[in-house]
């Protein structure tokens, strides 16, 4: 094998090493970027702007289950307020995603999955 040669199959690996360091880096930063989902955020939807709509007014929600999770932000990651009883009454506030947005009677905001066999929604 002549010098040229051997020159030019170092340079090869030399790159190949750079472009290996490059790419390794690019994927580390794209996986911290994106974390990883549990289960339950996976169903879940997450707000947006756009998915966010106000309700027809005088809309009421009845908790069909007990222990359902009255939560300070729409996530099933999110805080707990309380828990609910079944046949308990809300006013509808609004609904984003897979959550509705209720107000009790007190005056106390917080959100609920918005599933059938939890919650109905009825007019006044």
């Amino acid at each position: 094998m002549t010098t040229s040669k051997l020159i030019r199959a170092l340079a090869g690996v030399v790159v190949l090493v750079i472009l290996l360091i490059t790419v390794n880096g690019w994927w580390t930063d794209y996986k911290k970027a994106a974390p990883k989902k549990s289960a339950a955020e996976t169903t879940a939807t997450p707000p947006t702007a756009e998915a966010t709509a106000a309700p027809e007014p005088a809309q009421s929600v009845v908790i069909l289950t007990d222990g359902l999770n009255f939560r300070v932000q729409p996530d099933a990651t999110g805080k707990s307020i309380r828990g609910l009883k079944k046949g308990d009454r809300f006013v509808l506030v609004s609904k984003s995603g897979g959550w509705l947005e209720l107000k009790d009677s007190g005056g106390q905001v917080g959100w609920v999955n918005n599933n059938p066999q939890y919650v109905r929604i009825e007019k006044k």
